[in-house]
Formats: structure tokens, sequence, C-alpha cells
């Protein structure tokens, strides 16, 4: 076979593969979501639940896709990430952080206007973290989980959920951790509530 046509299989071979495990990163998520919601109660799962999966899958591809474009960043490749998801239930906007081990972290927020039960004027930020970015962060909410990153890579879940009902406060965001971990070619998720709470 010629070289040139080896070039191009090998091309071919490296951009499906890259494309099928983006992919698949995301069909692990909503398995993982759809069968965590049965398991704890069959009868919510419905349409809505559906709805609802599908739309935290769809703005997290869009994440990944900003910050693949714009930083150079692919975290669907990565051996450990970890997300934190808000969803404020009466705005319905949304907002998280997401890193991994390797020091790489980026915020992102999701707005919009709600024009006769229309959504318009949506925007989706996704920002690097950097000292520069931190000095002018206008998401601070998600600066009081910095004390709760070691604990979520450690997978300390008794720690944490023992901080929320010591300081737990009143608000209409509602948090949701994945830990991702890529091992042997196969995703493996871990996810787990959070209600708002203050850490002092």
């Amino acid at each position: 076979m010629k070289p040139k046509i080896l070039i191009i299989l090998t091309v071919i071979l490296t951009i499906g593969s890259q494309c099928a495990n983006g992919q698949e990163i995301f069909d692990t998520i909503r398995k993982y979501r759809v069968e965590r919601i049965k398991k704890e109660n069959p009868k919510s799962f419905d349409s809505e639940a559906k709805e609802t999966i599908n739309s935290g899958i769809s703005e997290l591809e869009k994440v990944f896709s900003i910050i693949k474009k714009k930083y150079k960043t692919d975290f669907t490749v990565i051996d450990s990430l970890f997300i934190i998801s808000g969803y404020d239930l009466e705005t319905g906007f949304s907002n998280g952080r997401i890193w991994d081990k390797k020091g790489n972290e980026f915020r992102f927020e999701r707005k919009f206007e709600l024009k006769n039960f229309k959504i318009e004027n949506e925007t989706l930020s996704v920002e690097k973290v950097t000292p520069k970015y931190l000095s002018r962060a206008e998401f601070p909410i998600l600066q009081d989980f910095d004390p709760l990153i070691e604990l979520i890579e450690k997978k300390d879940t008794s720690e944490i959920f023992k901080l929320q009902s010591e300081n737990a406060t009143l608000s209409g965001w509602s948090y949701n951790v994945s830990i991702i971990t890529h091992y042997n070619g196969k995703y493996k998720i871990f996810e787990f509530p959070l209600s708002s709470f203050w850490i002092k």
C-alpha cells in the first residue's frame, strides 16, 4: 500500500476514534442517569425526566465543544474528570465548573431571556480558570466549592454530605457532582446530588 494512502487511512481512523470517544462519554453519562433514576424511583422516570437528562447532556456537549475549539483541551480523552453542574429552579439558569488532575479548569454559565414563554438571547459562556479570571470571577457561588475539590476527587461523600447538613442555606440552586474515569477504553460514571450550602 502506498505511503500516501496509509497516511490518509491513519488520519481517518484517528478522527473516527476521537468522534467515537467524544460521543461515548455522553452516551455513558445518559445511560448512567437513566439507570440511576429508574433504580431510585422507577415511577419518576417519565418524558419530563428524559427531557431533563437530554437537556443536561446537550449543555455538557456544547461546553466540551467550546473547550476543545477555543482552548485546545479535549476532555473526552482524559483519565479522570470532575464536573459540578448547577441549576437554578427559579430562573432556569445553569452554571458549573469542570476540571481534571492536570490543572485544566473551566467555568461555564448559561443564561437567557424568557419572552412569551419562549427562550431568547441564550448565551453559554465558558472560561478557563486563571489568576486573571479569578480576580474578576462572576461565578462567586462556584468559588464556595473550593473546599470540596479534594473531597470530590477522593469521592468522600460522607464528609461532603456532613458539610452540607451543617451549612445548609435556602436557595433555588441545586447541584450535581460527576466523577468520570476512563480506563481500558471504557468510561465509568459516579454522580451524586448536592443542595446549595455555604461553607463557613
